[in-house]
């Protein structure tokens, strides 16, 4: 036998071998059943012999590559008890805990807190685990507490939260994706929809946060993330609706470092003072903001404020606020972007002026760009409706804001998906507007 005819065989016995453990690897791939209206809680492989409750799902059993099927039954269930899985996936082989879509099965999934359970969902040092479709409410503390982890991906939950929807922190590659947090108007807790801290490569992606509470005190935050690193924010509809005139921010960055990438947000403050997307720099820990294609409404001591972050770049957003003695984009003292990093915006304070270092002056349009800032940015006059955003914040027919932005290869659709540009160049804001 040949030498090149060995080699052959040797190649072809490798594929073979290599087929065969992963159909054996998919094979291994297990398919589990919880269901809270089961009459005894069986081994977990069927829906008749489901698991009854969280409590008496059997870990050890579940490995990574498994799905764990949670029944709504037909109209709806309820568990009131802390889902904190005990083991965790392995990269590329999350393990998915997600609401069952099985007609008979395919009802409202509610973990509920009774309104005396700190937490919902905990995920304290296990990994790579993915939970999907869950209604959850009535935890004191957090929806989701996610601590000390790596790859935790939620999606499509919906999060009633007496206090933080999510709280992460000490943990790498979570995604918080396609979610909606609201709180309560009486809860006198500080709330934010995503409190983040210490993390590093989180994306907080498509998620709808309303901060309903008027609890005068705390930080009520959209989005509050500090000490964090590399962080995006993409693509979320964030409102303070509530009165509060203070200590309520929408995308609110302290002590970051890396780059903070927030792109194609609708933050909605009508009555807040303070800014809707803030990156401070208190301890010298050098982040970056990256500002892309965002639509701002409300604000007022900044509407964007950036403090001793130089290499922040700020483009392509809508700066819309019609409170008295706002600015558009504020500059903390110390170390600012060059002037070319702040461009292609579009303001319309029409009670205040475009730019602020705070302590020092405010600059109207022509002292601004006498600084060297926004060489090809827009102010207008025009109010919103018939002259800039639409009530869905989305641009009108003959907005300024059409055609108007820099093309960015960092935002290559807006808000909804839909690719930019859609005419001759990058519309500024979330959306692209309507085409000629």
């Amino acid at each position: 036998m040949s030498s090149g005819s060995l080699r052959v065989k040797k190649s072809r016995s490798i594929l073979a071998l290599a087929i065969m453990f992963a159909a054996a690897g998919e094979a291994r791939a297990t398919t589990y059943y919880v269901d809270g209206a089961a009459p005894v809680s069986g081994n977990g492989t069927s829906w008749a012999e489901a698991w009854r409750s969280f409590s008496t799902i059997e870990w050890g059993k579940v490995a990574p590559g498994d799905t764990i099927f949670i029944s709504g039954g037909s109209e709806g269930l309820a568990y009131p008890e802390t889902l904190a899985p005990a083991i965790s996936g392995a990269a590329g082989q999350p393990i998915t805990i997600k609401r069952s879509t099985e007609p008979g099965h395919d009802g409202p999934v509610t973990i509920d807190g009774l309104s005396s359970a700190p937490l919902c969902v905990e995920v304290k040092s296990q990994s790579y685990l993915e939970f999907d479709g869950f209604d959850v409410e009535n935890c004191t503390e957090a929806g989701f507490q996610i601590h000390n982890t790596r790859g935790i991906t939620v999606r499509n939950c919906k999060v009633h939260a007496f206090s933080r929807g999510f709280h992460i922190w000490q943990s790498r590659d979570v995604a918080i994706l396609n979610n909606s947090v609201t709180t309560p108007s009486w809860t006198h807790r500080q709330t934010d929809g995503i409190y983040s801290r210490e993390n590093s490569h989180n994306r907080y992606w498509g998620n709808e946060i309303i901060i309903a509470n008027d609890e005068p005190t705390g930080h009520d935050d959209g989005i509050q993330s500090s000490w964090d690193s590399n962080i995006s924010v993409i693509g979320n509809y964030v409102e303070q609706r509530n009165d509060k005139t203070s200590n309520a921010q929408g995308i609110f960055m302290t002590d970051a470092s890396g780059a903070m990438v927030v792109i194609n947000n609708v933050v909605n403050g009508p009555h807040t003072y303070n800014s809707l997307i803030k990156l401070l720099n208190f301890n010298g820990t050098g982040g970056s903001l990256y500002a892309y294609n965002n639509t701002l409404k409300g604000g007022r001591w900044g509407v964007i404020q950036i403090g001793d972050a130089p290499g922040s770049h700020v483009y392509n957003n809508i700066i819309y606020t019609t409170l008295s003695f706002a600015s558009g984009i504020a500059f903390m003292p110390g170390n600012l972007p060059p002037p070319s990093n702040i461009n292609y915006n579009l303001y319309y304070v029409p009670n205040g002026k475009p730019g602020q270092i705070i302590g020092s002056s405010f600059y109207d349009w022509s002292q601004w760009q006498a600084l060297g800032y926004e060489r090809s940015g827009i102010t207008t006059a025009l109010a919103a409706g018939p002259g800039i955003i639409s009530k869905d914040f989305s641009p009108v027919t003959g907005s300024p804001a059409i055609d108007a932005g820099v093309a960015l290869t960092k935002v290559p659709t807006d808000i909804t998906g839909r690719p930019r540009p859609r005419a001759a160049k990058f519309d500024i804001g979330a959306y692209e507007g309507p085409l000629p």
